[in-house]
């Protein structure tokens, strides 16, 4: 706790912090019972206990640990708004402290407590006297999980691994290891070795696009040289009059045209097109190969099987 606290019980206790003040070799920090002062709203002031924590009146902020908190019973949300996260502290009687954000700092604002607040406000406690950090039982399983790189085969798109290997590593049944291996599968899987950053992709491209279900139709029609120099459009369509043109100055830019559309609208669960050249090169396919599209064409001479068609 920092200097906004007041120190309700002090115990015998010392922690040195290895590294804390490289001045001093170390820092001694003592073990406290320390209380603050918050203020929900004009007129209304709660004291918060933070039993078993450290004390350095040096700091100008108090460190909490919200896992102790969380020990304790208390709801701790410290992930911020902008992950999906409601970002809140909720206490005993429904009370929610908002946490705020400073950089990938999560905080409230406390004040030290008066007199006169010590001996009329309600105090509420945030952490217990019982908390330890060091438990067996939870730290076999973080080992457990952080170890559990075992040898899979991936086969038709599920693991293909012991259950009995795999319920050792994660610490469950095997029956429940059996049951976790049929339901997973490793469609948009995520290694640890691989580097996280903003905008991560999936390594296989369709997985990361927009779909929808139903089928488009597409098809290439022809008119007169525009100002911009274009002389036709790839025109993609539904059954529900949905239209999407794509213009080109050349019926071979059909394949650009598709990728534009995949890009830009996302992936249907069916192309259907006709037999003209532009839509049946081997680019056009790569494209569909690309996003993982099925594609059917029409038969020769059934214009009326392409929806398209009716658009233009």
């Amino acid at each position: 706790m920092g200097p906004e606290a007041v120190i309700l019980e002090e115990y015998s206790e010392k922690c040195t912090i290895l590294g804390y003040n490289k001045s001093l070799g170390g820092k001694d920090m003592h073990l406290v019972k320390a209380v603050v002062a918050y203020d929900l709203h004009p007129g209304r002031t709660i004291l918060l206990v933070f039993d078993q924590c450290f004390h350095d009146p040096t700091l100008s902020a108090s460190l909490i640990n919200v896992n102790q908190m969380r020990d304790h019973g208390i709801k701790v949300d410290d992930k911020p708004l902008r992950y999906g996260g409601t970002h809140p502290i909720t206490v005993p009687g429904g009370i929610s402290i908002p946490l705020r954000s400073s950089g990938y700092i999560s905080f409230f604002p406390v004040r030290k407590p008066s007199v006169e607040e010590l001996e009329s406000c309600d105090f509420i406690y945030m952490t217990g006297s019982n908390w330890s950090p060091h438990c067996s039982t939870i730290t076999d399983i973080e080992e457990s999980l952080y170890s559990s790189q075992v040898s899979i085969v991936q086969t038709q798109g599920t693991y293909q691994v012991e259950p009995s290997v795999l319920a050792k590593k994660l610490l469950i049944s095997p029956d429940v290891a059996e049951k976790t291996l049929k339901v997973t599968t490793v469609l948009a899987s995520r290694f640890f070795s691989e580097p996280r950053y903003s905008g991560y992709g999936h390594r296989i491209c369709w997985l990361g696009r927009r779909r929808f279900s139903g089928r488009i139709y597409t098809d290439t029609f022809f008119a007169k040289l525009s100002r911009d120099g274009h002389t036709c459009a790839q025109i993609f369509a539904n059954e529900y009059r949905f239209v999407y043109i794509v213009l080109m100055s050349r019926k071979g830019d059909a394949p650009h045209a598709l990728r534009t559309f995949f890009e830009k609208v996302g992936l249907p669960d069916l192309l259907i097109s006709d037999n003209a050249k532009e839509e049946s090169s081997e680019e056009w396919n790569s494209i569909l190969r690309e996003f993982g599209v099925l594609e059917r064409k029409t038969e020769a001479y059934r214009q009326h099987q392409n929806y398209a068609e009716n658009c233009i």
